[in-house]
C-alpha cells in the first residue's frame, strides 16, 4: 500500500486505507498524548508468492525493491 504495482489497484489500495487512518489518527489525537503507529511489513517469501512471481516477471522486478 505504499508504492504502486502494476495490476493490484484493489489490493494497493485496501492496504493505503490502514496507512492513510493511521497517519490521520496520529495528527488528530497528538495534542492529547495518544502516539499511533503502524507497521507496514513487506511481501513474505512463501510457496504463493514464488508461485505468483514464476508467472509474472514485472511484478517480481517491480516488488524486489
Amino acid at each position: 500500500g505504499l508504492v504502486a504495482v502494476l495490476q493490484q489497484s484493489i489490493y494497493v489500495a485496501s492496504k493505503h486505507v490502514f496507512s492513510g487512518l493511521t497517519k490521520s489518527a496520529a495528527v488528530e489525537y497528538r495534542d492529547r498524548g495518544v502516539r499511533i503507529n503502524a507497521v507496514c511489513p513487506g511481501l513474505i517469501d512463501t510457496p504463493l508468492m514464488g508461485r505468483i512471481y514464476a508467472s509474472n516477471r514485472e511484478l517480481k522486478a517491480e516488488t524486489d525493491n
